[in-house]
């Protein structure tokens, strides 16, 4: 696909927003449902721009997801859609497993003391509560 052969070569190249969305629903076009998943929405430089194109282009066959950290225009846009909010609460079991297998499974610390890995662990949970932000990637270095 010449599309992506153009932008994946070229990182420093943002596709014109317009070509994207023609690009998608020329895409779309061959099947009778489609699923788009947005993420990162609040990062969008026209978040309003962005939801009145999809106001003007969506179809009946088009199902929409988007993920995206809180924003008020966001939350303007989507208030009469279903929301699916995800917690501290709800996922700090999975980001503590997640930490555990880490530091089990990385060399250079799978020798660290359990106390020290508790510790580091507590730390680091009590970090990402703190941020507010699920979906904060967790980078984990011990020297």
């Amino acid at each position: 696909m010449k599309f992506y052969e153009t932008y994946a070569k070229t990182p420093r190249l943002v596709p014109w927003a317009e070509r994207c969305s023609q690009l998608i629903w020329e895409l779309s076009n061959g099947f009778d449902k489609v699923y788009i998943i947005l993420d990162g929405v609040e990062e969008c430089s026209d978040i309003e721009g962005l939801f009145r194109y999809l106001r003007r282009s969506s179809a009946r066959r088009t199902n929409l997801f988007i993920s995206s950290g809180y924003h008020h225009a966001i939350a303007r846009e989507m208030e009469h859609h279903p929301e699916l909010e995800i917690t501290y609460d709800l996922i700090k079991h999975d980001l503590a497993r997640y930490i555990d297998n880490c530091l089990s499974q990385d060399q250079g610390l799978r020798d660290l003391k359990a106390a020290f890995k508790d510790d580091l662990k507590r730390q680091l949970l009590e970090k990402v509560q703190a941020t507010k932000e699920m979906f904060s990637l967790i980078f984990l270095k011990v020297d």
